[in-house]
């Protein structure tokens, strides 16, 4: 079983950034900072990340963003400074980012002010007990490329069966009414954004854009019972049908099969 390092990547180069302590300059946002929401799956809850990145792509891929980050009395502030460059530069492309920790809020809708470049957008963070919500009417200098991310229901598992060859198709069926046959139940989910995964209009999870397999099934189901018996029958048929095809299953609270 592996946990789920969403953004990995971006965490360790937060702390290599942090880590550089000298010849460390900042500069001014030249573009747009584009402000995501994240709910993060552990197995005692949902915790939840603002993620910021440049639109802008530089030339060192360990370049953060500066800011100052507050919550009091149900006001959130978030005053964007500017671009740190560090002293060392990982040479590879890609934003400034920066990472925000945030605790669970209780439902209600919570006053939210961010300051770019000396202008104030001024709106609010609607947290409901199924979403959280980004509502601005200015939005100088920042984008909110998903402006609602639906929480993922406790005990729910969803995945990807891929595979190269036709034939596997059978394979791949075979997998889901065991999945069914271990207690997995079908449920309609809202439409909309869960970070891990998109839900159709018509409840049913959406298929990936770009997949390097020829064929791939995308599913979602309710599952009350052991994580171990999802582990087992993962781990049973890739053993028995080994290179022909290769099965995700990922739980809400964070496991991966």
């Amino acid at each position: 079983m592996k946990s789920i390092l969403l953004f990995s990547s971006l965490i360790f180069i937060v702390g290599l950034s942090n880590s550089c302590q000298k010849a460390k300059t900042l500069e001014l946002i030249t573009s747009d900072v584009r402000v995501y929401l994240y709910a993060i799956l552990s197995p005692t809850g949902q915790t939840f990340q603002i993620q910021l990145a440049t639109e802008d792509i530089y030339g060192c891929s360990n370049y953060t963003i500066s800011n100052d980050f507050s919550i009091t009395d149900n006001q959130i502030d978030l005053n964007i400074k500017g671009i740190i460059i560090p002293g060392h530069c990982l040479t590879s492309l890609g934003p400034a980012i920066d990472i925000i920790d945030i605790e669970p809020m209780a439902p209600g809708n919570y006053p939210f002010n961010i300051t770019i470049n000396n202008h104030l957008n001024e709106g609010e963070l609607i947290v409901s007990p199924n979403s959280y919500a980004f509502n601005f009417l200015d939005t100088t200098g920042i984008q909110f490329p998903v402006k609602v991310v639906n929480l993922i229901p406790e005990n729910t598992i969803w995945g990807n069966i891929s595979y190269n060859l036709e034939d596997s198709e059978s394979i791949a069926n075979d997998f889901i009414d065991s999945l069914l046959s271990i207690g997995c139940e079908e449920q309609l989910y809202p439409s909309g954004n869960y970070n891990y995964f998109q839900i159709k209009p018509d409840g049913q999870i959406a298929n990936y854009e770009y997949s390097i397999a020829n064929y791939h099934q995308r599913y979602i189901y309710h599952f009350t019972g052991s994580s171990a018996s999802l582990e087992s029958l993962v781990q049973q048929y890739e053993t028995t049908y080994p290179g022909l095809i290769n099965i995700s299953l990922i739980t809400f609270k964070g496991e991966y099969f």
